[in-house]
């Protein structure tokens, strides 16, 4: 799975703190390791999840709308891979 958060900052520090607040109805989006694209829009939480994804790498993004001026990064790129269950600690 990936999810993400997106937040408005309010008191505008270039950080999430206790006063900003999820957006809702915010689209992000996802590149597929097959060349796909998949946009939800953020729940009244300011979250989107993709489950059930394959393995590889993922672009995931928010298109960046006219007159707004992004606090931070606007993408990230996330590896899925299978995780190593034989490791002590791991289950």
């Amino acid at each position: 799975s990936i999810c993400v958060e997106k937040w408005k900052d309010i008191d505008q520090n270039d950080q999430c703190t206790g006063s900003d607040i999820p957006l809702e109805n915010w689209w992000i989006c996802i590149d597929t390791p097959l060349g796909d694209i998949f946009c939800k829009k953020t729940g009244v939480d300011g979250r989107v999840c993709w489950d059930g994804l394959l393995y590889g790498d993922y672009t995931v993004y928010e298109p960046v709308l006219n007159g707004l001026v992004p606090v931070g990064p606007t993408s990230y790129d996330v590896t899925l891979g299978r995780i190593r269950v034989d490791q002590p600690g791991l289950t």
